[in-house]
Formats: structure tokens, C-alpha cells, sequence
């Protein structure tokens, strides 16, 4: 079983962004309502769409995702999915749903922009790599792939940025706006949108905007 690898995207205007929404299809509908009204061209969800443990409701997310034209990564869920079925574990999922599982890319590309799970790499351990602690060999290998890497996977909305060769955290403003130094490098950890973050950003003003769900 091979899986794609990389995937090239264009945006006219503000990309909305998704991550970890874990089946949750009701928060995946609300944030696509809410980002089409802030006025995103495109959505990218980072991964994790389904949780590996209730993958039933694949059937009616990739109806959704292929619906709204959401431009989605592969992550650890999906993977725990396409790897159970290839290690012949009992699979209720149809053709069509697996075929969906196995064109998600590993990572996907626009321009210096990178958005993935959780590491830019298009390997599997890369759907896992906790940023914090593999800096060091994290950093020299980031450098060359992109400038900003949007990703999930981590659950908490956060940006670091590259300083003096370490990633130091940054704040966003009081509005949940941070606008990006185009010198800089930066991992910016979209949140888990089953716990309410969501975030736009605009490469026009190269700001990033972190949002929450209303309750």
C-alpha cells in the first residue's frame, strides 16, 4: 500500500485551518460556516478527522470533506486506519472511504508555506513527531522544507519562532492576532478543533488569527 507523499496547493485569499476535529463532523460544519463568513478561500484540515478507535464515522466526513472542497492531511488517526487494514484487521469501511484514506498526502505545500499534522516530513513518524522535543534535529531539517509550518496534532494553539538557532514561544495579540516577520521562521500549532480552536490565516497580510467556536 503506498500513500501520497506531497500535495501542491494555490489560495486566492485567506486559508482557513482545522485540525483534530476527531469525528466530530458538527464542529467541522460550524468552523466551515464560520471561516467561509471571515472570508477563506480555501480550508485545510491538518489531520486527524477521524479517530482510529470510531472510524464508522469516515463514511460521512469524506462525504463532507469532498463536498466542502476541504483540502485535508494525512494524520496519525487515519494512518492507525490504513495501517489496520493493511495488516488485515477486520475493516467496515468501504472502497471508497479507503481510497479517500490513501490519497491524503503526508503534507502539503504552498509556496515557503508547509501544512501538515505535526512534523514536515512525508514519512510516517513525522505524523507523531512532538516538536518540542525533537528540536535539534527538527530545526535542521525545517529549514530547508519551508518557513512556516501550520500543523495539528498537538492539542493547545501555539507559534514558536525560530530565534538565535532555538524556538522561542510567541504571544498573539489581545484580539488572538499575530502578524508574521517575513524574515522568520515559525511552527504554528493550530489547535484541536473538538475543543474549539480553529484559525484563519492570510498570507496577503501574513497574519495568522487563532479563533475559537462559540459555546
Amino acid at each position: 500500500m503506498t500513500y501520497a507523499i506531497i500535495m501542491e496547493i494555490a489560495a486566492t485569499g485567506p486559508i482557513g485551518l482545522i485540525a483534530d476535529s476527531h469525528g466530530r463532523l458538527d464542529l467541522v460544519r460550524w468552523a466551515l460556516g464560520e471561516l467561509t463568513e471571515r472570508g477563506a478561500s480555501i480550508v485545510v484540515h491538518l489531520g486527524d478527522l477521524c479517530d482510529s478507535l470510531a472510524p464508522l464515522a469516515l463514511e460521512d466526513a469524506v462525504d463532507l470533506v469532498e463536498q466542502a472542497g476541504i483540502v485535508t492531511v494525512l494524520g496519525n488517526n487515519e494512518y492507525a486506519v490504513l495501517e489496520a487494514h493493511r495488516n488485515r484487521h477486520p475493516n467496515p469501511l468501504t472502497l471508497r472511504v479507503m481510497a479517500f484514506l490513501e490519497s491524503l498526502p503526508y503534507i502539503v505545500t504552498m509556496g515557503e508555506v508547509t501544512f501538515a499534522h505535526s512534523a514536515p516530513f512525508p514519512w510516517p513518524a513525522a505524523l507523531r513527531w512532538p516538536v518540542a522535543e525533537g528540536a535539534p534535529p527538527f530545526r535542521s531539517r525545517f529549514a530547508h522544507r519551508c518557513r512556516i509550518l501550520f500543523r495539528g496534532h498537538s492539542h493547545t494553539p501555539s507559534i514558536l519562532r525560530m530565534e538565535n538557532g532555538s524556538w522561542t514561544g510567541v504571544h498573539t495579540g489581545a484580539d488572538g492576532v499575530y502578524e508574521l516577520e517575513k524574515a522568520s521562521t515559525y511552527v504554528i500549532t493550530v489547535g484541536a478543533l473538538e475543543k474549539g480552536a480553529y484559525a484563519l490565516y492570510d498570507p496577503a497580510s501574513e497574519t495568522v488569527r487563532f479563533l475559537r467556536l462559540k459555546s
